[in-house]
């Protein structure tokens, strides 16, 4: 007889204490209040996260500098209002995505990478491609550009969905200027897996690309050695066990025939 009243009883004793375990305390409550989907919250809630709990490994630099950096650049100043909104919109995105992670990041970097991504697409793809085969972290962007660059099919189509391709070396040079926001290799590691704007097939297409299109490029080994593995060090390098192949190729794999590579 008494059964059914003590399973009633501790059914409410059990929804008694999950209530209060649900219960939002003021401080609570203040830390998502502050977690608006604005760019000033997220700054705040970033800000006292860091401060409030040690154990966090985010770094944030406040909006103000970014603002001033992006704003006060010759490009940014004409810019229609449209792209600055979009890229406003994926710079708040990924930066919430990093914070979730708790990936370390600068927002004047980020401003940069996501300015950068959302502008010209495809050589940040080149670019990212052959950045994540190299494993200096320290290594500036801009630099690794320069070596690219020759690599990078100017009638591509894909090339044309770059905006203002002449201001590209120039705002990436910006970008790598020494200093404690100076985009490097391993900014590139924290970012791409984060990065809102960045379009994964067109990553894809550009991969197929640069993997159809490689070669043994010895003059650009021979410039610099402390470059004397980056091409030898991408996907189309190991198609062969004996790598001493690539050295006598001198036509791309694409405009090979068949019978050509199999002799190879």
């Amino acid at each position: 007889i008494n059964m059914p009243f003590y399973l009633h009883n501790s059914a409410i004793r059990q929804l008694q204490t999950n209530l209060h375990n649900k219960r939002e305390s003021l401080a609570d409550w203040k830390e998502r209040f502050k977690r608006q989907e604005t760019f000033h919250g997220s700054y705040v809630s970033l800000r006292e996260g860091f401060e409030g709990k040690s154990s966090r490994k985010v770094t944030v630099v406040g909006t103000r500098g970014l603002s001033r950096s992006l704003i006060a650049d010759d490009y940014f100043s004409n810019m229609n209002p449209r792209s600055m909104k979009r890229i406003v919109n994926a710079l708040t995105l990924t930066g919430r995505l990093m914070r979730a992670f708790e990936i370390e990041f600068s927002w004047v970097s980020l401003g940069y990478w996501v300015s950068l991504i959302e502008q010209w697409p495809s050589r940040m793809c080149w670019l990212i491609d052959r950045a994540l085969d190299i494993p200096q972290d320290s290594y500036p962007l801009a630099q690794l550009y320069n070596h690219l660059k020759q690599q990078i099919p100017t009638k591509d189509p894909l090339i044309d969905l770059d905006r203002n391709p002449d201001n590209f070396e120039s705002f990436l040079e910006q970008a790598s200027m020494i200093g404690p926001e100076q985009l490097t290799v391993g900014h590139v590691r924290r970012f791409v897996p984060c990065t809102s704007n960045l379009d994964p097939y067109l990553r894809k297409l550009i991969r197929e690309c640069r993997i159809g299109t490689a070669q043994p490029v010895k003059s650009f080994v021979n410039r610099s050695s402390n470059l004397s593995g980056l091409i030898l060090t991408g996907p189309a390098w190991h198609l062969f066990k004996d790598k001493n192949i690539w050295r006598g190729i001198e036509v791309p794999l694409v405009e090979m025939k068949l019978s050509d590579i199999i002799d190879l």
